[in-house]
């Protein structure tokens, strides 16, 4: 091959193609000049040449090259930046025509750089909405010859939008003519779908999406303000009745999807009819949920108490139709609590505050109920506040004390054993029953110390006897529900037992039938525990729960105790005896003690005698008293008029 076509083959080898090339050369006729040229030459040299020059021009070539590679190396890497880079980068003409189009851009658009090439940039990735806006601004950016910021929207090649954080340059030549327009953008799609779901969250409820307490307080205070003179607006407060017992049965997936079907049932039932707003057109309504399983109604434009009444009626029928999970059918019933503006409040706040105060008292008058708040109801609540933190603050400065009433074997009369009470001694009020603070002390969660706290006091107390050389007798302890069932009652147990080394023999524990029937099984472990460790039990309020005899005979009971509301009506009363006779009957066929309480008259204990009752215990056999009056009454005794150990039935009894 001659010159010509050897440079033209190394210009066409990847290895070789920007390789400086020297053409050297006999002919140097125009035409071979230019043909050099277009093949390829760097530089054309004739013959006959000096060696001078050729270095000269050798040396210059070599430096050309290495500014050619340096900038090409320059070019590469910024080319590489823009295509690789995780911002979105489009280069344009002056008309707005797609020059480059990087990886980013292809990604997020779903169009390759080959398909948008050449096309104007608002035809290709601008809805016909915004096609027009996109335009006009290309166009004032290139007139400023500057550079603006904004946000836009693309439509991808699939038809979605996506948001673009988009900063636009202009880049002018040397000369000072536009070349291209640079637009660097980032896609904050996902940044502003996170915003807008925290704005949402902020406002309303994530499960129901009903406005939330925020929002709803917020809408009630602007309804508070925008509320007409004469006119009346009602707070009413929605409280799912034992919601809680749907979480623990069926799990929490059907306590949602249950929440979900009520807050569509109360929407709709919301929807006033003309029977509501045929007398008044201005009644409006705005469920919410306050978390949980409250609801609360915003009711605008009353004009009378008793068109909240009816908007009530109307949410409790709605709940009233059973709901169902899988294949089981629930009901659901809410009592509701309403407060009125101005009546019953001022403010979101207390409107609030105060329905939710009707909606207690409502609940405990009857569940499924509801209750209009009134001043007496807030006075109420007041004082049981007050004696909640009067309650908490007899807990840490140690004002209870312990009385023990004496039970006493029917036969005999001698003492049988004690019960112990707690006392409340109060700075202003003097010495409390449980009856004036017990239920307080349950809704807190404060029975739970303080029952361990008589559970210890008491086994110390025995003990003390014990070791003073009094026959002591075994006394009981009362157990509630939250200690029974919420605590590690045998952990307690066994721990007090061995702080105050009191003998288990000493220790009885009474517990209702109801308390056992929340959770039969759980319970009968627990007592059959604890009898192993040689603690009594003693089934307390008997024939007011709702046992059955076969749950009877399998729990580890040593004694039972009929209630007083038997004892109490028996004298003259046929029915009542005859109850009592069958309860001891069945007890003592079970080998069980019975123990009647609430005895106060000889009346009583006779018939109580004639029935074989084993022990009997009340204000006529005994008060309440404090420990070093039952001492006495312990020292006096001789060891054989003192039962010790566990109870025994009549024809045991000294």
């Amino acid at each position: 091959m001659d010159g010509f076509e050897a440079c033209a083959q190394l210009r066409a080898q990847a290895s070789t193609q920007h390789t400086p090339i020297m053409m050297m050369t006999a002919m140097d006729d125009q035409e071979s000049i230019s043909r050099a040229y277009e093949v390829g030459a760097t530089d054309f040299l004739p013959k006959p040449f000096n060696f001078t020059i050729l270095r000269q021009r050798l040396q210059y070539m070599r430096r050309a090259q290495q500014d050619r590679n340096a900038l090409r190396n320059e070019r590469d890497f910024a080319s590489a930046v823009v295509e690789h880079s995780a911002a979105l980068v489009v280069i344009l003409d002056p008309e707005g025509r797609i020059v480059r189009f990087n990886e980013s851009c292809e990604h997020v658009s779903g169009h390759s750089q080959d398909e948008v090439g050449g096309s104007l940039v608002w035809d290709v990735l601008s809805g016909p909405a915004e096609r027009d806006n996109e335009r006009d601004a290309f166009e004032r950016l290139i007139a400023e010859r500057g550079t603006n910021h904004y946000e836009g929207s693309w439509t991808t090649k699939d038809g979605n939008q996506r948001e673009i954080a988009w900063s636009n340059s202009v880049l002018l030549n040397s000369r000072g003519a536009i070349e291209h327009v640079v637009c660097t953008g980032l896609d904050i799609t996902s940044r502003n779908q996170a915003e807008e779901r925290a704005r949402f969250l902020a406002s309303y409820d994530p499960l129901t999406s009903l406005p939330n307490r925020r929002l709803i307080t917020e809408r009630v205070d602007r309804a508070i303000v925008a509320t007409a003179a004469k006119q009346q607006l009602a707070v009413l407060l929605l409280d799912l009745d034992r919601f809680t017992d749907v979480n623990a049965t069926l799990g929490y997936e059907a306590g949602d999807q249950m929440l979900k079907t009520v807050s569509d049932r109360l929407a709709k039932s919301l929807q006033l009819g003309s029977m509501l707003t045929r007398h008044n057109p201005d009644l409006r309504t705005e469920l919410g949920r306050l978390g949980g399983d409250e609801f609360v109604v915003l009711v605008t434009g009353v004009q009378e108490a008793n068109e909240s009444a009816a908007i009530v009626e109307r949410l409790q029928q709605a709940l009233g139709r059973s709901l169902k999970w899988k294949d089981q059918k629930l009901t659901m019933t809410a009592s509701v609590g309403a407060a009125l503006y101005p009546a019953d409040g001022s403010d979101s706040e207390s409107l609030l505050r105060n329905a939710e105060s009707a909606m207690r008292a409502a609940r405990d008058k009857m569940r499924g109920s509801y209750h209009f708040y009134s001043a007496d109801l807030h006075s109420s609540i007041s004082k049981r506040l007050s004696l909640e933190q009067e309650l908490r603050q007899a807990v840490d400065r140690g004002e209870f004390v312990v009385h023990y009433q004496p039970k006493r074997f029917t036969g005999s009369g001698h003492i049988s054993g004690a019960e112990a009470l707690i006392r409340w001694q109060h700075p202003s009020r003097g010495l409390l029953t449980p009856g004036s603070f017990i239920d307080v002390a349950e809704e807190t969660g404060l029975i739970v110390p303080i029952g361990e706290w008589v559970l210890r006091q008491a086994c110390d107390q025995v003990m003390s006897w014990l070791e003073s050389g009094l026959k002591a007798a075994t006394v009981a302890v009362n157990l509630s529900s939250a200690q029974f069932h919420g605590t590690d009652l045998l952990k307690s147990v066994v721990e007090i037992l061995n702080e105050t080394t009191l003998p288990p023999s000493y220790l009885a524990v009474e517990v209702t039938e109801s308390m056992i029937m929340h959770d039969a099984r759980e319970a009968c472990d627990i007592l059959c525990r604890l009898s192993d460790l040689g603690v009594h039990i003693s089934l307390d309020d008997f024939g007011t729960g709702h046992s059955t005899l076969s749950l009877l005979r399998d729990l580890p009971v040593h004694q039972l105790k009929i209630d007083q509301t038997f004892v109490k009506n028996m004298v003259g009363n046929p029915k009542d005896v005859a109850l009592v006779r069958a309860i001891i009957a069945m007890a003592h066929s079970l080998d069980l003690a019975v123990i009647a309480e609430g005895v106060e008259s000889e009346e009583q204990l006779a018939i109580l005698r004639d029935e074989k009752c084993d022990e009997v215990q009340g204000y006529l056999t005994g008060q309440p008293v404090p420990s070093d009056q039952l001492a006495a009454l312990l020292d006096q005794a001789t060891p054989e008029q003192v039962g010790a150990g566990a109870p025994q039935l009549l024809n045991h009894a000294p």
